[in-house]
């Protein structure tokens, strides 16, 4: 028999957090790191995170900030890290977003291959399951 709990599904909150930031930014938004990998662009990555009760799901979301030079990567990070506050108790793609909470601001992390500026930053994105 299915239990309560277990009727509960939680949206993509990876597909959410895109739709956010790609409403937000002038720069392409993706899943994973695109081939060809642009100069610019933003990558969002869900690593974890718990259904916090019935009808909550709290995912640990990392956003990678991607540019050309370190201040520009810094900056996109900035952006991203403001769409992401204004988004607490809105509908995205028909997913209710009930807060956002900054994990870990921006961080430098070229990225170890290409040498290619890079900046993360993680979040707590809290959705609400149907």
């Amino acid at each position: 028999m299915l239990a309560v709990a277990d009727a509960v599904l939680f949206g993509d909150t990876t597909s959410v957090v895109c739709q956010v930031l790609a409403a937000a930014l002038a720069e392409p938004v993706h899943a994973r790191v695109p081939n060809p990998r642009p100069s610019t662009f933003v990558r969002v990555e869900r690593t974890g995170g718990p259904a916090e009760n019935l009808v909550s799901d709290g995912a640990t979301i990392v956003v990678e900030s991607w540019a050309t030079t370190e201040a520009d990567a810094h900056d996109l990070a900035q952006l991203c890290r403001r769409a992401l506050r204004q988004a607490t108790a809105t509908v995205v793609g028909g997913v209710t977003v009930y807060r956002v909470t900054e994990v870990s601001g921006p961080g430098r992390l070229p990225d170890p291959e290409s040498d290619q500026a890079r900046y993360t930053q993680t979040f707590t994105v809290r959705v609400r399951g149907a």
